[in-house]
């Protein structure tokens, strides 16, 4: 995009000749292109940083867990969704897929396999605040979506009101995956995605993904730029790598140029890496 100011004649810039670059960026070489005042940068389409690889899911086996840093659940309207898939029957009874949890004594915003009464999934609110739980059909190896709410909770896209008190918890409970840190209630399960919002803005959106450099296995957030890996034992599976391009962004910089008779234009910063190139 160019801007032009009032006074200029100016109809064409171009700043490809100030960008300098070491090679391609690619995944396993992050690349920065440096310009005069800026740098254009490199990262997947996904948003993932280069250095790690976009996955359809991690699959955990009953030891794995990851526990996030997000808080704040004391206050306001939260919504956590979830994408999974629960592996197989065998496996602890009220195996927690995703819950939000403070030494073990307090829950909210749970998607729970239950293997008591056949195939079912638990949607659990926080008992210590009086919430309940509502039991809802399901069956393993199939991937369903879930919406957890104040209140309500969407499951394969139906709604079921359940009293869940996300305004009873303390504030510093944190949203934990596939079961407890501790080794509690962990799950067999898959998990393609996760998303937080309060108050209608988006706070963490879990992705999973592979650490090139010590192939490590974990989720990473696209809001906070963390990685989040297990902290049980042994290791995740992971699925299969998606394709995720590397793309070329500037960061916003500015720059003016003049020609000969003194006329000046601001522009962004225009990018052209080997055969492509802005216009």
């Amino acid at each position: 995009m160019i801007k032009i100011n009032d006074n200029s004649r100016i109809s064409e810039v171009s700043l490809y000749g100030k960008c300098e670059q070491n090679g391609t960026p690619t995944p396993d070489n992050p690349v920065d292109i440096v310009c005069n005042n800026g740098v254009l940068k490199a990262r997947h389409q996904s948003g993932l940083p280069l250095g790690y690889t976009l996955l359809e899911y991690i699959e955990s086996t009953e030891t794995q867990a990851i526990k996030t840093d997000l808080t704040g659940f004391g206050t306001g309207n939260w919504e956590i969704y979830i994408k999974f898939m629960s592996t197989s029957k065998t496996q602890v009874s009220y195996a927690s897929i995703v819950s939000v949890y403070k030494d073990e004594e307090i829950n909210t915003y749970r998607v729970i396999f239950d293997k008591t009464d056949g195939q079912r999934f638990l949607l659990s609110g926080n008992s210590k605040a009086g919430g309940g739980n509502k039991t809802v059909d399901g069956a393993i190896n199939e991937i369903y979506e879930a919406t957890l709410k104040n209140g309500s909770v969407v499951f394969d896209g139906v709604t079921y009101e359940t009293p869940i008190k996300g305004t009873a918890l303390p504030n510093d409970v944190l949203l934990t995956m596939f079961g407890s840190t501790t080794g509690r209630s962990c799950s067999k399960a898959r998990i393609y995605s996760v998303k937080a919002t309060k108050d209608g803005v988006l706070r963490a959106n879990y992705i999973p993904a592979r650490r090139n450099s010590d192939n490590v296995l974990g989720m990473y957030d696209l809001v906070s730029g963390q990685f989040f890996t297990n902290q049980g034992t042994d290791d995740f599976t992971a699925g299969d790598p998606v394709s995720d391009p590397v793309e070329i962004y500037t960061d916003g910089t500015i720059e003016t140029v003049q020609d000969s008779l003194g006329n000046t234009a601001t522009a962004e910063m225009l990018l052209k890496v080997g055969d492509y190139q802005d216009v």
